[in-house]
């Protein structure tokens, strides 16, 4: 028995686990961070959008905003556009960008000298306030967005996690923060009212002013009202920051789960005539995650039928098994493996 296991378990793809994410810094160092709000308008509400407008202002009490547009390499979809108000236009053989609210072209650099001239601006803060300060990136969805898109941005100049962690900058989600503060019921506490979190009505809540599809700069000038009238300090902020080195190994590993996920979605998962699948989408998520594609459950169920699909889903991981605690098998699994493989 322990031969027949021992050849079932080199059948078994390696156990794969998602990167945790990592916070920049502890309470006892907040007296070394600085907030710096940034905000962005992309080509897309894709994580591999270019970016067609990016701002900044650190909260040090004497910074100004700075803003720059780009010209990016790829076409901005409209859905993307209905919000942005911007599109990529040609003028007398050249690419412009296009405010449509002007109906004018804006001042826009080249994508790549744009990303370069973005890390210096980061790069000559943490200068100057030395290596002993902790940069604290935030925005409204930062963590599952903006900082992607930042991340994959510097990549395309070869700067990568490593060199923004050398220059102690880290993310923060401010959306994280208002969730929180939702839930402790300082915020939308009005019986009936929105409790909303998209960053106009958080805006319209706290200051009683409207703004309409705001740009890059007025989204920050948003935020930093927010943070004003919540008094949101950096404190407040370090338990939802992350190193921008374990937000990049978790994008990574995400991007090498998807492929995994589609070969699961267009089999098991993948709804019949009758509406019915053999696993949900839920759990074909969970079997993606810990590194099985459909063509391993299959070579395993060939190999040691039910059992060594009971031995595989339930492979010991840290507090729960590597699908499942239990070893059922569902009847559905079964049959399309039968009918499939």
């Amino acid at each position: 028995m322990a031969t027949e296991d021992s050849t079932m378990q080199s059948d078994f793809p390696p156990i794969k686990q998602r990167p945790k994410l990592r916070p920049v810094g502890t309470a006892d160092e907040v007296s070394q961070t600085i907030i710096v709000l940034f905000e962005m308008e992309t080509t897309s509400l894709w994580r591999d959008s270019d970016i067609c407008q990016i701002a900044f202002k650190p909260l040090d009490g004497r910074s100004k905003i700075w803003s720059l547009y780009m010209i990016p390499t790829c076409d901005i979809l409209p859905s993307a556009t209905s919000v942005n108000n911007l599109i990529v236009d040609e003028i007398d053989g050249k690419k412009v960008l296009i405010n449509l609210k002007d109906d004018e072209p804006v001042n826009a650099v080249e994508y790549t000298k744009g990303i370069h001239r973005v890390y210096k601006y980061l790069r000559r803060y943490a200068k100057i306030w030395g290596t002993g300060t902790r940069i604290l990136l935030t925005s409204h969805n930062c963590l599952g967005f903006d900082s992607r898109i930042l991340l994959n941005a510097f990549k395309k100049i070869q700067k990568t996690s490593k060199d923004l962690q050398k220059l102690k900058i880290g993310f923060a989600d401010s959306l994280k923060i208002l969730r929180q503060l939702r839930t402790q019921g300082l915020l939308f506490s009005e019986e009936g009212e929105s409790n909303s979190l998209k960053l106009t009505e958080v805006f319209k809540k706290v200051t009683g002013q409207e703004r309409d599809l705001p740009d890059a700069i007025e989204k920050i000038e948003m935020l930093e009202l927010i943070f004003k009238s919540l008094s949101i300090k950096p404190v407040d902020l370090l338990e939802h920051s992350v190193t921008p080195i374990s937000l990049w190994n978790q994008m990574i590993f995400l991007k090498e789960k998807n492929p995994r996920l589609q070969t699961l979605r267009r089999t098991l998962a993948q709804r019949n005539s009758t509406g019915t699948s053999a696993i949900t989408p839920y759990m074909a998520d969970k079997m993606a995650e810990s590194g099985l594609t459909f063509g391993d459950i299959g070579r395993v169920y060939r190999r040691h039928g039910d059992r060594g699909l009971k031995k595989l889903f339930t492979q010991t991981v840290p507090a729960t098994g590597r699908v499942r605690v239990t070893n059922q098998i569902s009847v559905e699994n079964i049959q399309y493996l039968n009918d499939n493989t």
